[in-house]
């Protein structure tokens, strides 16, 4: 099973649940604790979970995500160069799950191995320059879990 961020609490579950079905888990950014503050998802989530947010992702994996938020800056905005880094800064090293989360599940999963990315985003795992690193840490993994 492969789970991203808020997909990482059913993936548990059905492991949790029919260990015998599933013979690898990896997660990205993946959600495990509960988060009692949340509200309701912003309109902006539920675009990028639906057809749409899935092309943007798509194309933003062939072009850099730097980029292509540059040149919306551009378009959109009368930042000075300075403040336009900062908000693409800010913007690819969003947080939005919380490093703990996955210490948590590596600590509550037995026999489980990690990768830690703890400078990331959502995307890292695709769109960072050495992405390669960690891509190969996982195909390993799971060439690993599949031979035994």
């Amino acid at each position: 099973m492969f789970a991203v961020s808020s997909g990482a609490p059913v993936a548990y579950t059905f492991v949790a649940r029919h260990p015998e079905r599933v013979w690898a888990l990896v997660t990205i950014d993946g959600v495990s604790r509960a988060d009692p503050g949340a509200g309701k998802s912003s309109a902006v989530r539920r675009v990028f979970v639906d057809t749409v947010g899935q092309r943007l992702a798509q194309l933003t994996a062939a072009v850099s995500l730097s980029t292509v938020l540059s040149s919306k800056l551009e378009e959109t905005s009368t930042f000075a160069a300075a403040q336009k880094k900062q908000r693409i800064d800010y913007i690819t090293h969003d947080d939005d799950v919380p490093f703990a989360d996955g210490a948590d599940a590596a600590a509550r999963i037995s026999g489980s191995q990690h990768s830690w990315m703890p400078s990331e985003d959502h995307l890292g795992f695709w769109l960072r320059p050495d992405r390669a690193q960690a891509q190969s840490a996982v195909h390993s993994f799971l060439q690993e879990r599949q031979s035994l």
